[in-house]
């Protein structure tokens, strides 16, 4: 697919809000006159959002992501 513009949403420690996050996203993506991708960056939480993140992305295209091993400098 040719994306036109890619969301970058960066997450450290949101576990509680990715559910809510990712309806918001696809609810915008479903209406966007340009084709989006969206793209999760995961910088070194320590809680449990990086593996909601993964199962998010593993059921929609539309949807990647990066994981760091700890919060940039």
């Amino acid at each position: 697919m040719s994306y036109r513009m890619t969301i970058i949403v960066p997450i450290y420690n949101e576990e509680d809000n990715i559910e809510r996050l990712t309806k918001t996203l696809q609810e915008y993506l479903s209406k966007s006159p340009t084709k989006s991708k969206v793209l999760f960056v995961d910088d070194g939480s320590k809680d449990h959002s990086f593996e909601h993140i993964r199962r998010v992305c593993e059921g929609t295209e539309d949807f990647g992501f990066l994981k760091f091993k700890q919060m940039p400098d």
